[in-house]
C-alpha cells in the first residue's frame, strides 16, 4: 500500500567513538579507519517498514546524492563510506556541511511513493585518522594529499613529510609527473612511461625496510617496470609485469597477481638485512621470495627505478620505514592507506 504524505521522525540512536553528535547536527570523520556507522531511529504515524517494497536513503537536499540505510533491528544504519553524500570533494582536513534529509522510497511494482523527513545539518570532516608517521622509523612519507600544484600541472618536488625532509625531486622539466584527480577527487600523481622519475636527495635508505605504495598501473607488457625502489643495486624493490606485482631485492623475487590496469592498491614490501622479500597486496597473505641480497644505501626512486624499466604508473603515496613492521602494523598501514585513497 502507499505510504502517507508527510514527514517522518528521525532521531540520532547511536553513534561509535569517532562520531561526534549534537541535536541532529551530526559530524563525522569520512576517512577515519575505524568509523562503524550512525544508527537513526526513523518512524511516522502511519508507515510501517516494508522489508519488500521499502528503501530508506540520506540526501543531500543541494545535490540529490543519496546513501542507502540499512535496516538493522529497529533501526536504520549509515555504515559511513569515504565518498558517501560526496565526502571525497571536501579538502582534507577541512570539514563542510550538508543540508540532508531522510528519505522512504516505496515501489510496489505498479507504484512508486515516498516520504522525507525534514532536514538537519551534517557535517563531513575530512580527517585522516591513520599516518604512516604514527608507526615508528619511518624515513620517508610522501602523500599527494600535500601536493599544491594544480590538477594538470607538473609536480616539480614531492615532500617528504617524515622527520628526515628526504623530498622527491626532478631537476629536468620534461621528466616530472603530473598531478591529477580521480574521478571522486583523490589526488595522485601520473608518470608518463617514458622518462618520469622522482628520486631523494638523501641517500640513507638500506635493509632492513618496509616500503608502501598506493599506485595503479595504466599499461603492462612482459617487462618488468618500477614502482619504487628503495636503496642501491640490490634495494628493495615494488615492480610489475603483465601478470605480476613482483617485490624484489637483487635479482630475487616474490610474485602476487597484479591487478588489473587501472586499479588502484596498496602494495607493501618487507626485506631484513639477510633475509627474504615479501610482497603484500592488500589485505591479502603476505607472499615470500628467498634472497641473501645485502641491499646497499641508496636513494628511493619512484617510477623508473635503477634496477626496473620505466613505468606508466599513477602513484598517490610512499611511506618508507627502517625495519621489517610487524604483521599487525602492516595491516594497519594497508587498511589506513587503503580507506584514504578508496582502495578498501
Amino acid at each position: 500500500m502507499p505510504i502517507d504524505t508527510g514527514f517522518l521522525n528521525v532521531s540520532l540512536r547511536d553513534s561509535s567513538s569517532n562520531i561526534t553528535a549534537s541535536g541532529m547536527t551530526v559530524g563525522q570523520s569520512i576517512d577515519a579507519s575505524h568509523l562503524q556507522g550512525i544508527d537513526f531511529f526513523i518512524d511516522h504515524p502511519t508507515w510501517n517498514y516494508d522489508s519488500a517494497n521499502d528503501k530508506v536513503y540520506l540526501v543531500d537536499q543541494s545535490t540529490s546524492q543519496a546513501v542507502e540505510l540499512t535496516r538493522v533491528g529497529n533501526h536504520f544504519r549509515w555504515s559511513v563510506g569515504a565518498n558517501d553524500l560526496g565526502g571525497y570533494a571536501t579538502a582534507p582536513g577541512s570539514s563542510v556541511d550538508k543540508t540532508v534529509y531522510a528519505m522512504v522510497s516505496r515501489d510496489t511494482g505498479t507504484a512508486r511513493t515516498s516520504l522525507t523527513s525534514k532536514t538537519w545539518t551534517l557535517t563531513l570532516n575530512r580527517r585522516r585518522s591513520f599516518q604512516p608517521t604514527q608507526i615508528s622509523g619511518c624515513l620517508l612519507w610522501a602523500t599527494a594529499y600535500a601536493v599544491t600544484e594544480a590538477a594538470g600541472a607538473s609536480v616539480q618536488t614531492w615532500d617528504d613529510a617524515s622527520a628526515q625532509d628526504a623530498d622527491l625531486s626532478q631537476a629536468t622539466s620534461g621528466q616530472r609527473p603530473v598531478r591529477r584527480n580521480t574521478g571522486e577527487g583523490r589526488p595522485y600523481l601520473e608518470f608518463d612511461g617514458t622518462d618520469d622519475l622522482f628520486a631523494t636527495s638523501l641517500a640513507n635508505f638500506a635493509a632492513p625496510c618496509t616500503v608502501a605504495v598506493v599506485a595503479r598501473a595504466r599499461t603492462v607488457d612482459a617487462t618488468v617496470r618500477g614502482i619504487v625502489q628503495v636503496g642501491g643495486t640490490n634495494g628493495v624493490r615494488i615492480a610489475f609485469d603483465n601478470a605480476n606485482l613482483k617485490g624484489l631485492s637483487g635479482s630475487d623475487v616474490a610474485n602476487t597477481t597484479l591487478p588489473a590496469t587501472n586499479t588502484w592498491f596498496v602494495a607493501v614490501a618487507t626485506k631484513a638485512a639477510g633475509g627474504n622479500v615479501t610482497i603484500q597486496l592488500n589485505l591479502n597473505s603476505p607472499v615470500t621470495g628467498s634472497s641473501s641480497a645485502a641491499v646497499t644505501a641508496g636513494t628511493v626512486q619512484i617510477a623508473d627505478t635503477a634496477a626496473d624499466a620505466v613505468a606508466a604508473v599513477d602513484v598517490a603515496e610512499v611511506a618508507v620505514w627502517g625495519s621489517v613492521l610487524s604483521a599487525a602494523d602492516i595491516e594497519t598501514v594497508v587498511n589506513g592507506l587503503g580507506r584514504a585513497y578508496g582502495v578498501l
